[in-house]
């Protein structure tokens, strides 16, 4: 949870905000400052959805080229400062700026931005512990190369059924609106005659139109009811969603273990253990079914099991990639191993949305278009029949 925190400083009002558990625990932070007047708590959300994602990327990727260049990080951060930045960039590297000028650790302090920097701050504490920050930019960058690629496959994939979605509404709503009450006085005539499509559809259009508040209640209740539900069986759903949803599940597994191990591979590159990588990239697994088990994997390694057996006793792993972790521990290779085991689930996710869109956009495609003949048909089939009558 955030917290805002008023302090006097040097006769000046001043705001930082800082995240803990609670209010008692904030006194804790190596950042809480002194003269604290008073703490409220942040209800300021971050929505990372509309933050230009392409302009963070540019950001870490100047970093990383200046750090090519041998250049001294404050010196870097300096210059990235004068650069036209957004808000939440600008916020980022005075974060970083102002915890090189006290001498503070940069990946505590930058947790603050831990909503907007998601799975780049993991790199930030591995810096700080090995002080390798030029692999760890590198690394990062690379991550954040490779998701933002898994996310505009999905953004692609999902495109074009959001598009002809959109239409059909359109289309309803311009049908509701303007094209039946044109009508409604012939479909009168016909009584109980109508054809059961044309009742249906006016039946919809009644009750639209006297409960559309209801309607927006219940939306908003179902919304509010998910998340709680959600909230209070994360684990349950989380194991649903990882195992029981045919094609979904695998495509969203897939993803999944893509990001974790790709996580895995970068740590290593930077010289990482291989158990603190591990500890490093359960913050990224947002599925709390697998978090749990990576809990179990990690304490089974520390207590001297090995990589192969901790990774296989949780039943969540295909063989294959069981055979290249214990392929990586025997052999010593882990970097070119872990480098494989990544490649396999990019294919895997390439492959993935290939059958999504052979399967998922003929489907919507079909139903919309079914829709829209019964939405035309439950119109015109009165018309078609007093035009019949009246010859």
């Amino acid at each position: 949870m955030k917290y805002k925190i008023y302090y006097q400083e040097n006769s000046e009002l001043k705001i930082i905000k800082l995240e803990a558990n609670s209010i008692s625990k904030l006194s804790t932070h190596i950042n809480y400052p002194a003269n604290v007047i008073s703490i409220k708590e942040d209800l300021e959300y971050s929505f990372d959805l509309f933050e230009n994602q392409n302009e963070k990327l540019e950001m870490f990727y100047e970093m990383k080229t200046m750090l090519d260049s041998n250049l001294e990080f404050e010196y870097i951060v300096d210059i990235l400062l004068k650069s036209n930045f957004n808000k939440k960039n600008k916020e980022v590297l005075v974060t970083i700026k102002e915890s090189i000028k006290n001498g503070q650790n940069i990946y505590e302090s930058l947790k603050i931005h831990k909503n907007y920097l998601q799975t780049s701050l993991v790199f930030f504490k591995i810096a700080n512990e090995n002080s390798n920050i030029k692999e760890c930019i590198e690394a990062l960058y690379t991550m954040q190369i490779k998701e933002q690629k898994i996310k505009s496959s999905i953004k692609s994939l999902l495109t074009y059924p959001l598009i002809l979605l959109g239409s059909v509404f359109f289309t309803i709503y311009i049908l509701f609106t303007y094209v039946i009450p044109k009508f409604q006085n012939i479909y009168v005539q016909f009584g109980d005659n109508l054809p059961l499509s044309t009742k249906i559809l006016l039946d919809i259009k009644y009750f639209l139109d006297n409960n559309y508040l209801l309607i927006g209640i219940v939306f908003f209740s179902v919304i509010i009811l998910i998340k709680f539900i959600y909230d209070s069986y994360k684990y349950k759903i989380d194991r649903f969603i990882f195992y029981k949803i045919p094609v979904f599940s695998m495509f969203y597994k897939n993803i999944v273990f893509y990001r974790l191990f790709l996580s895995l591979s970068l740590q290593i590159n930077s010289k990482e253990l291989f158990s603190n990588a591990l500890q490093n990239s359960i913050d990224i697994v947002n599925n709390n079914y697998l978090k749990s088990k990576l809990q179990y994997i990690l304490k089974d390694i520390k207590n001297g099991k090995s990589i192969y057996y901790a990774f296989e006793k949780t039943k969540s792993f295909d063989m294959f990639t069981l055979r290249l972790l214990h392929t990586a521990q025997v052999s010593n290779k882990q970097e070119e191993m872990m480098q494989s085991i990544v490649k396999i689930y990019d294919s895997n996710i390439s492959k993935n949305i290939k059958k999504f869109k052979t399967i998922f956009e003929p489907l919507m495609i079909f139903i919309l278009s079914s829709i829209i003949l019964w939405l035309v048909l439950a119109i015109m089939t009165p018309i078609w029949d007093l035009s019949s009558v009246i010859k």
